[in-house]
């Protein structure tokens, strides 16, 4: 969301200022350290969460958590600014992550176990009991579709990325993201469509 120049990105950490991260960056490109490490904390926990969705064993995660930043960190002098920060750390992530998985795309993504739904997919906000079925069953009919449907709607709805994020992510335009967005939707509401009654 642009406003008055600066955008708003929603982290698990709250709300980061791009300019600030750009500023780090600049710095960190300058040699100073501890500003890369600043961007580091402010986004581990994202980048973890991404391999975490991408990768099917565990134990890769932290490896490709910590590659992605030496990778990032490698590339600062290329940093251009021209993508956030995060979704710049994102990227990289995505790309290491299929890197390690040469069959990534003939492959069903991966979800780990804590997520939460959106209101608009389930209606009821008590199926607590169910909820562990449910979730089982959300994450099978995401394993069964496409990667080109499955991976923009995770980043989405479960990394809380935008359009216009995962666009950059993924080297798509804004429009096809959105398409495959709502594609998965409509298949997850129509494969779900018990749960949701």
């Amino acid at each position: 969301m642009w406003t008055g120049g600066e955008a708003l990105t929603v982290t698990g950490l709250g709300v980061a200022y791009e300019d600030e991260d750009r500023r780090l960056l600049a710095a960190a490109r300058a040699g100073d350290d501890r500003a890369f490490e600043a961007v580091s904390r402010r986004y581990w926990s994202q980048v973890a969460s991404v391999c975490r969705r991408l990768l099917r064993n565990p134990e890769d995660v932290e490896d490709a958590v910590q590659e992605t930043f030496l990778r990032a960190y490698r590339a600062l002098p290329q940093f251009r600014g021209e993508a956030s920060a995060r979704t710049w750390l994102v990227r990289i992530a995505v790309n290491y992550c299929r890197s390690q998985q040469r069959s990534f795309w003939r492959q069903r993504i991966w979800v780990s176990g804590e997520v939460g739904l959106h209101a608009a997919q389930v209606a009821d906000a008590t199926l607590t009991v169910e909820s562990d079925h449910l979730r089982a069953e959300v994450f099978a009919v995401l394993r069964e579709l496409p990667e080109r449907l499955s991976l923009p709607y995770v980043l989405h709805v479960f990394e809380e990325l935008s359009g216009a994020e995962i666009a950059s992510v993924l080297e798509w335009n804004e429009s096809t993201v959105w398409s495959r967005i709502y594609a998965a939707r409509r298949h997850l509401r129509k494969r779900l469509a018990a749960y949701l009654e």
